[in-house]
């Protein structure tokens, strides 16, 4: 189906709540590090500070971002009230805002990433928890952050890898359809 020009003006609740559960899920991590607070400030006050501060950082990250996707909803309904003369300044329109939900979108990503290897490294490095678990967040939290900045610094052709990335903002209506996943892939993303 085409994108969120399209389709976001008929589901406004569920856009909403999609805002609404990632604010919540950026919260916790800024509670949990106001737990942790005491915990990580008496092997180390900067580790505890630092978590803090860079969970701080990603909840407003995440209001920005989400901020972008109310924008692209607003813009989804005025594209569903508008005639079809007004279709180019849409088109430019939504690569605009999509362009702006999308860097707000890996800087989130980038900083959380960042926050969550924190917080790993904490555990690990004041030995809190299980290092082989730890270890496990460690990880995870590299990857998280190497994908990103994957996705921001080389050019990827997404048009081949169709079914490993969700886009918010998808190709117009009329363009041609992605070539179909290799090796018999069903081409399901992870919200397909």
């Amino acid at each position: 189906p085409p994108g969120w020009i399209v389709n976001a003006a008929a589901e406004p609740l569920a856009v909403s709540m999609s805002v609404l559960l990632a604010l919540v899920a950026d919260a916790i991590w800024l509670a949990i590090a106001v737990i942790a607070y005491p915990l990580f400030a008496r092997s180390s006050l900067r580790t505890a500070v630092a978590f803090v501060a860079l969970t701080s950082v990603a909840l407003a990250l995440s209001a920005v971002e989400n901020s972008q996707l109310l924008t692209l909803r607003s813009l989804s309904q005025a594209y569903s009230a508008a005639g079809t003369a007004d279709r180019e300044l849409f088109e430019t329109l939504r690569v605009l805002f999509g362009s702006a939900r999308n860097w707000a979108h890996y800087t989130h990503l980038m900083v959380t990433g960042i926050s969550i290897l924190a917080f790993f490294v904490a555990l690990f490095r004041f030995f809190l928890v299980p290092r082989a678990l730890a270890a496990f967040g460690i990880a995870a939290a590299i990857h998280l952050s190497a994908v990103t900045l994957f996705n921001v610094v080389v050019y990827f052709p997404r048009q081949q890898i169709a079914y490993y990335a969700f886009d918010i903002v998808e190709a117009p209506v009329d363009a041609a359809p992605p070539e179909a996943p290799p090796d018999g892939a069903s081409g399901m993303g992870v919200l397909g």
